[in-house]
């Protein structure tokens, strides 16, 4: 028999993998829908942009056997295509599913219409629509840039005049390693390389300003998975208390009640629900007691700096002969004390 026992009670007390691949498929959208996992927003002012899916050609992937043979195709492209033209205003497409540290990423973009502006660009490293670096090429103002916003103020840009023609198709390449970025525009390096120290990790975005119309395709990345803090957190505790059988850091879930484990000793288990007791010991304060035959589990809250609540820490250990209650809770509040120890805020969790 398993008991689940719900209390009041208070705590007292980026490794990398191997290389991976993404490539965005666009070619099931319909005109005007967006693609999962993309969120739009906003830098400056200004009305919301308007990004969607639409129709347009590119040339073909595949060599012609004649010459009466296309040499393009049509497929759905992403188009960011507000015309509003206030200034200092930057709709962004931003990929809100994983962040990326150090990538090599190649995309194809396209400057259609603007009568004030006519830029396209790629927005990394996002933390929100206030702070990124972005590399943006112009056709109107014929020139290939980088720079940075932080706190929505953007940095003295660096790059090159270089001829970008409007409703052409063209190539755009980052690699970014560590602080150090590489640009190329149609397979050229047109800019020295870029040292910059902010923001070590974030995500990605498409990027115009104004009343730029701009289409991107065929966006594909090249990255390291990063672990993010709590999953190194979860990593050294489970080597330092060598009794645990699981270990698991879990934060609110998208729907109302519901927990989702963000790290854990058990890789299966990143990304699944936890038990809406769970969210409990988020939003109450209380801790979980649930015993088995040959284990015990304790859920206990993981506070920030300023003693708020952020996240519920899962400890399963081994049960011994005589194992009580309050036994267990003294057994998992050094194991939470490690963590809370490198945890400051919610922010954190995710370093």
């Amino acid at each position: 028999m398993r008991l689940i026992c719900l209390c009041s009670f208070l705590v007292l007390v980026g490794a990398e993998l191997r290389a991976a691949e993404k490539a965005f498929d666009f070619n099931l959208l319909k005109d005007g829908e967006l693609p999962a996992g993309w969120r739009v927003a906003l830098t400056g002012g200004g009305p919301p942009p308007e990004w969607g899916a639409v129709k347009d050609e590119l040339p073909s992937a595949f060599e012609r056997f004649s010459a009466s043979a296309r040499s393009e195709t049509i497929r759905p492209v992403i188009a960011q295509n507000s015309t509003d033209k206030t200034d200092e205003r930057f709709p962004m497409l931003i990929y809100e599913e994983e962040q990326y540290g150090d990538f090599k990423l190649t995309t194809r973009f396209k400057t259609v219409a603007g009568e004030t502006e006519q830029m396209a660009g790629i927005a990394f490293r996002v933390q929100d629509e206030q702070n990124y670096h972005v590399v943006r090429a112009s056709s109107m103002g014929g020139t290939f840039l980088f720079y940075s916003f932080i706190n929505g103020q953007r940095t003295p840009p660096v790059g090159a005049r270089v001829e970008i023609p409007s409703n052409v198709w063209h190539t755009l390449e980052i690699d970014a390693k560590g602080n150090d970025f590489t640009f190329r525009l149609n397979g050229v390096q047109v800019m020295p390389e870029v040292s910059n120290p902010n923001f070590r990790r974030g995500k990605l975005a498409y990027w115009t300003k104004s009343d730029s119309v701009s289409y991107f395709v065929d966006t594909r990345i090249t990255f390291t998975p990063l672990e993010i803090k709590a999953q190194q957190l979860v990593k050294s505790a489970m080597e330092k208390f060598d009794r645990l059988l699981e270990l698991g850091v879990l934060v609110a879930g998208d729907a109302p009640g519901t927990a989702k484990m963000i790290a854990s000793g058990n890789a299966d288990s990143i990304g699944k629900e936890g038990y809406a007791e769970e969210r409990m010991v988020m939003d109450l304060g209380e801790m979980m007691y649930l015993q088995g035959k040959s284990d015990v589990t304790v859920t206990l809250p993981l506070r920030d700096r300023n003693g708020d609540i952020i996240a519920a820490v899962r400890v399963r250990m081994k049960r011994f002969a005589g194992q009580t209650q309050k036994n267990a809770i003294l057994r998992a509040q050094p194991v939470v004390g490690h963590l809370q120890s490198s945890v400051l805020s919610a922010a954190d969790l995710y370093e």
